[in-house]
């Protein structure tokens, strides 16, 4: 690697045989804290401990012996940052990141939570009615319930088969004393590593945490081993209310080491990552098999899967697993530059986590907990660098002798000979015998920007940057949603999708092939208010990835058996969006929002109907008409020269555009919604609601104070949280925001509850609205929230994508490429008289919409002031 991961680190002993580990990244002012505990649901005791350290992880905030209810999260994001945590199979992790200056904050209040939890006892009822919504809410999602009955099946004996969030028996049964005996046993200062990166000074770290460790004793308990996998494959077969098919399949791997997973990482990549991989290529744009298919190897601690998953249509079933069975021996033959392909990949990943100061903590924390030496990415790094197409093809051949696991999820309403199908897995699935094949071991300033004026071509802006050996760039017009009609509704994501499949006389497997080569992406994208492509490479891969933009940018081909394929995968986007309950519910409120003939009420994937009448004539001529070359903006931040650059692209675009403009976008949207409210009854157990107003377009000057106004009602310390989560119990899932368009947006709340509480709910959350309208929010909660988005907003520009996207659609809407960099200020002004403002401007009863999803209607039938 170009790059050292390693560089400019310092490790620390910390008292009771703890451990901080500090990065310094002064590229900059921002900071990392994480702290990895090394215990997960593999240490849980079943059966009354299931599900016991998530039940642990989210009770950490909720009060210490100095600190109540959301206070930790108040300190952290009223210092700029964010405070989160995650529970997995072999680790906890509590974590926080934001401006460098809060560091402090960061690191004292994790150690508050991991060290003096109170686990107060009405706190525990209340959390525990969370985590069980929780439980129903992924087991009302198909690709929830079928991935987490592989990992039961595949690990019967427990380990890593354990329900992380636990059963509804086991967390309703928790007590204060269950949960304060496994923090006692796993809570210890040798079972924690602490990981600070950033712009920070390692010795004042390390001398802070060192005052915050207590006192106690270690920890005598071990990591329980993992059970083994077991010896022999089966399928089970579930039913669910559901539009599409899921399959989940699995391979055991042994534990983590360096001889074996550096190459099940590389089969991986080449079988199911990516659009030039072998499952797509194969299943989905030649087959047209699936929706969508993947391939990962899960390499934790223990031992590991070799995972295939996919998204189809159920009468596909058989045929599918055909080809998979057939995807699956055919990966002891791979070529030199599927290797190559693969390896780049991986690399590109990488470098793309080291951008932020939080994947660089997670790629140590990753590496501690996996081998137990937060260094081993050089060890692995190396090990990848080594592997063959020998050791790739041994690795293949003993795969195809394991027993396979998997999981099919049915519709319930499909009809499907069951026990034809087990025996036709059995046939296709049965290992090989082995052939003794034995796998290889082995040991600010501000940055300036460039803007040029392609003649007849696109404007162009170069943003230089090479700290990281990495590019990003984005090209595209104003478009999108705001270019269709219900006679055309879907048009826009499937001409950008045709964009990168194939240009000239190139097919779209071979631009997948040639920039996936270099550890690159090149993928369009379609939204509300634009359409374009985009493209992130390393740096060496620049001159060709740019090549290939600006091909599929100048000659789009559209050949009839990509529109095909495009059309008919788009087709089973929008059956599987009929899974999605928030999709579902925001898409009724849409329409009620904007009327039904609105193009911001369309839906964005499109509908059957209207998708099965484009054809190749009517997506070119949708592209030519509206989307000429002289109206795009092109913007390339990384590792660049821009003169370069600018000779590149002039020479790929220059004179191609037509002097005809496109017609310009309807722009208006209604000051009054066309409805008030919006039903759908839906056999599900949770009540998805989608309540707000019409809201402003992104020019508007009450766009900033709308903005902050939404996130003092969100998040884990905003009002909605504490009150009808938290306090009150009533929703399981509860958010706000604001969105803005080129076209007037809305101010919305989406709450998940329980049917019987759903009014209750839907009443406590309009009172929030009132009370934004009656009262203006005091100073410092105010400030404390301004902080919170502004350190997310540091956070956020890390990476050289967010810098490329921010710079491209800030010119392209008009806002000025800076417009990022003026963010800071715009916040800053907004004041707490105009939050109420805004408020009673915009939160006006007749202007309320409201949409449910779900089983049962909740009319809003008292008046709301």
């Amino acid at each position: 690697m170009k790059v050292n991961p390693l560089a400019d680190i310092q490790v620390f002993s910390l008292p009771h045989h703890g451990r901080l580990v500090c990065q310094v990244n002064a590229a900059l002012p921002v900071a990392a804290v994480y702290a990895w505990v090394h215990a997960g649901s593999c240490h849980e005791q079943p059966p009354r401990e299931l599900g016991i350290a998530h039940m642990v992880e989210h009770m950490l905030f909720k009060g210490t012996s100095s600190q109540g209810v959301g206070d930790l999260a108040l300190a952290v994001e009223g210092a700029g940052g964010s405070l989160n945590a995650w529970t997995a199979h072999d680790e906890t992790v509590l974590h926080a990141a934001g401006p460098a200056r809060a560091w402090q904050t960061f690191l004292k209040a994790i150690s508050e939570a991991l060290f003096h939890p109170t686990f107060d006892a009405e706190e525990l009822e209340r959390e525990k009615e969370v985590v069980l919504e929780e439980i129903r809410h992924g087991e009302n999602s198909p690709i929830h319930r079928a991935s987490d009955r592989i990992f039961e099946v595949s690990y019967p004996a427990g380990g890593y088969g354990r329900p992380i969030l636990g059963s509804h028996k086991s967390v309703a049964a928790f007590t204060r004393s269950d949960l304060q005996a496994f923090h006692a046993r796993w809570y210890t200062p040798g079972n924690i590593t602490f990981f600070v990166v950033g712009d920070i000074d390692p010795e004042t770290v390390h001398a802070t945490l060192k005052s915050l460790i207590p006192r106690r004793a270690k920890s005598k308990a071990e990591a329980p081993p993992i059970a083994p996998l077991p010896a022999r494959g089966k399928l089970e077969i579930l039913r669910g209310p559901t539009s599409e098919a899921y399959l989940f399949c699995s391979l055991p791997l042994s534990e983590y080491n360096f001889s074996t997973t550096p190459t099940y990482d590389l089969l991986s990549t080449l079988l199911g990552d990516g659009e030039s991989s072998r499952l797509a290529v194969a299943l989905k744009h030649r087959d047209n098999l699936v929706l969508e298919a993947y391939a990962t190897a899960f390499t934790p601690r223990g031992p590991g899967l070799f995972m295939i998953s996919s998204i189809f249509s159920p009468e596909n079933t058989e045929r599918l697993f055909e080809a998979l069975s057939n995807q699956l021996r055919g990966l002891t033959r791979v070529m030199p530059s599927e290797l190559e392909k693969a390896r780049a990949t991986i690399e590109a990943e990488q470098v793309s986590s080291m951008q932020t100061v939080q994947g660089m903590a997670r790629l140590l924390g990753f590496f501690q907990g996996a081998t137990g030496d937060h260094a081993a990415g050089a060890r692995y790094d190396a090990a990848l660098a080594e592997r063959t197409l020998a050791d790739l093809e041994a690795a293949a051949a003993t795969l195809n002798t394991r027993p396979m696991t998997a999981v099919l999820l049915l519709p319930e309403d499909f009809e499907a000979d069951e026990a034809h199908l087990r025996k036709a897995y059995a046939r296709l699935f049965k290992p090989e015998k082995s052939t003794g094949a034995l796998i290889a071991s082995t040991g600010t300033e501000e940055t300036p920007i460039f803007e040029y004026r392609i003649p007849r071509g696109p404007r162009l802006l170069v943003m230089p940057d090479a700290r990281l050996p990495y590019v990003s760039a984005r090209v595209g017009f104003i478009g999108g949603l705001l270019r269709e009609t219900a006679e055309i509704s879907g048009i826009s994501p499937l001409t950008a999708g045709l964009l990168t499949r194939g240009a000239d006389a190139l097919p779209g497997d071979a631009i997948s092939q040639l920039i996936e080569s270099k550890g690159g992406v090149l993928q369009s994208f379609s939204g509300r208010n634009s359409l374009g492509i985009r493209l992130d490479t390393l740096s060496e891969g620049r001159e060709m990835g740019l090549s290939l933009l600006c091909r599929s940018l100048r000659s789009p081909a559209f050949f009839e058996r990509e529109v095909r394929k495009e059309r008919e995968l788009a087709r089973e986007a929008v059956r599987a969006e009929a899974d999605s309950h928030a999709v579902q519910v925001m898409h009724l409120f849409e329409m009620a929002r904007y009327g039904d003939d609105h193009c911001c009420a369309l839906n964005i994937t499109g509908e059957l109907k209207s998708l099965a009448r484009l054809n190749r004539e009517r997506i070119r001529d949708h592209w030519e008409q509206h989307y000429p070359l002289a109206e795009a903006t092109f913007v390339v931040v990384g590792d660049v020269d821009p003169q370069s650059v600018f000779d590149q692209v002039s020479a790929e675009l220059a004179g191609l555009g037509k002097r005809a403009k496109s017609p310009s976008p309807d722009l208006t949207a209604p000051a009054l919604p066309a409805r008030s409210a919006a039903y759908v009854r839906k056999k599900i157990t949770q009540n998805h609601i989608v309540t707000g107003f019409p809201g402003v377009d992104l020019h508007h000057p009450d766009r900033f104070a709308l903005e902050v106004a939404a996130r003092l009602l969100d998040g884990q310390s905003g009002r909605l949280f504490m009150d009808l989560r938290d306090r009150q119990g009533l929703a399981y899932q509860v958010s706000c925001f604001s969105l803005e368009g080129l076209a007037p947006g809305y101010f919305v709340a989406y709450m998940v509850t329980r049917p019987e509480q759903s009014q209750r709910a839907l009443y406590g959350l309009l009172e929030h609205f009132a009370r934004l309208r009656s009262d203006a929010p005091p100073e410092e909660e105010v400030e404390r929230t301004k902080n919170f988005m502004l350190g997310t907003h540091d956070l956020g520009m890390q990476r050289r994508s967010a810098i490329a996207a921010a710079v491209f659609f800030g010119d392209l809407y008009g806002l000025g490429w800076n417009s990022f960099l003026r963010y800071r200020k715009a916040l800053e002004s907004v004041t707490p008289d105009d939050i109420k403002r805004v408020a009673r401007k915009y939160f006006q009863p007749r202007t309320l919409v409201t949409a449910i999803y779900g089983p049962e209607n909740i009319l809003v039938d008292r008046p709301w002031t």
